[in-house]
């Protein structure tokens, strides 16, 4: 599960993780750029986690578009279909401008999101 906070927190994180132990929870709380709080199985990384979802919700894999900017995202563009970047994106990601699947936007932020989507024939559906 992922979450936009609506202020940036720290404390955020211990707070999670307290509520996640007391409900039993096995999940492990990351927070990304003060602002982007994801909630993942202990057991699961963010590419297992998506494609549980697709299957949960019986949705196929190339119907699901991953915006990835940040190092950390890596793992991401490589497990799935449709991968988009958007032009300001941490130069870590350079490295899989090779994959196919992984569309590298002119644009930055939001943008570059739309070029994707264009890119993979979202907006063609």
């Amino acid at each position: 599960m992922s979450f936009l906070l609506q202020e940036p927190d720290q404390g955020i994180l211990l707070l999670v993780r307290q509520t996640l132990q007391q409900h039993h929870l096995p999940a492990r709380p990351h927070l990304f750029q003060h602002w982007y709080l994801d909630v993942l199985p202990l057991t699961a990384s963010k590419t297992e986690a998506l494609r549980y979802i697709a299957l949960r919700w019986q949705l196929p894999l190339s119907a699901i578009l991953v915006q990835a900017s940040q190092q950390g995202d890596g793992e991401l563009l490589r497990g799935l279909p449709c991968g988009v970047v958007p032009g300001d994106h941490d130069p870590a990601l350079d490295s899989l401008r090779n994959h196919r699947r992984v569309f590298f936007a002119s644009t930055p932020q939001a943008w570059g999101v739309l070029e994707g989507l264009d890119h993979h024939r979202f907006l063609r559906r």
